[in-house]
């Protein structure tokens, strides 16, 4: 079994962790007895010579700062190792006349087109799709020209949609129709541009973050399940006293053959 994807498990300070996505001030429970646990890493990725982008979980990492914690347990995945996909996102309680309304606030700046849409070939505009249910699709050409972080336009849709009602992301693969059926007040969904992770560095640098929820970035490797104890996490020890717990607790599941490799994709239902 190849334990070099271990290597990459490290003990950080907390402010040298940046997420690239809105404080939506939803929290992850986290039990603060004992017994309490953090489960998994949180994958990040170089930002600069100090800091690291916070890629997953960032309602998880919210949570653990709220709880008073200075170090972090993370996966330090090279950039090469990573992939951003953006999968159709489902809408609740917001529908065209909402869309509307949005890009009326925007005239300069969201141009919305019902039918086939018209190709525009300039890398200043992204495209997106709108199917909503008993309706005809929208497409909105949005004006990017700074290419830096979550244009406003796009920040103004989403808080938007977050004022009328919610959003979640498709699963790959899963049928927009059938979600239709199984989804209470799933009213439409839409189909984002591509970004990619240099967009979301620059999100951070730029502070312009993204709506949460709307990206899932794929690691070539990914380790989980270190279990790591809440209560060392909060205790008033060092960053390298840390690192030589979690170091010992990797290698007593070694030790004890509790280490497992699979390969292909995984999918965890209850993150």
């Amino acid at each position: 079994m190849d334990l070099r994807a271990l290597q990459q498990i490290h003990i950080v300070e907390q402010d040298r962790v940046l997420p690239f996505e809105w404080d939506d001030d939803a929290r992850t429970e986290i039990v603060a007895d004992p017994s309490g646990i953090l489960r998994d890493p949180l994958l990040v990725t170089p930002l600069d010579d100090e800091g690291y982008l916070l890629l997953d979980d960032v309602r998880l990492y919210y949570s653990l700062i709220d709880a008073g914690v200075q170090h972090l347990p993370v996966q330090i995945c090279p950039p090469v190792q990573l992939s951003v996909q953006t999968g159709p996102v489902g809408l609740i309680h917001f529908g065209p006349d909402d869309l509307m309304r949005v890009a009326s606030r925007f005239p300069d700046r969201i141009e919305l087109l019902q039918g086939d849409a018209k190709h525009v070939d300039s890398p200043d505009i992204l495209h997106l799709s709108f199917e909503f249910a008993n309706a005809p699709a929208i497409h909105a050409h949005i004006r990017h020209s700074s290419r830096s972080g979550c244009p406003v336009p796009l920040d103004a849709l989403f808080r938007t949609i977050v004022d009328s009602g919610s959003y979640f992301l498709i699963p790959e693969g899963g049928e927009e129709a059938d979600l239709f059926e199984h989804v209470p007040y799933f009213t439409g969904s839409i189909i984002l541009p591509h970004f990619d992770l240099e967009d979301l560095r620059c999100a951070v640098l730029s502070g312009r973050p993204f709506p949460p929820g709307l990206f899932q970035i794929q690691a070539a490797c990914r380790v989980l399940g270190i279990d790591f104890p809440v209560q060392v996490l909060t205790d008033q020890s060092g960053v390298e006293d840390k690192q030589s717990f979690l170091a010992e607790l990797i290698g007593l599941r070694a030790r004890r053959r509790r280490i497992a490799c699979y390969d292909g994709r995984v999918y965890r239902l209850n993150r």
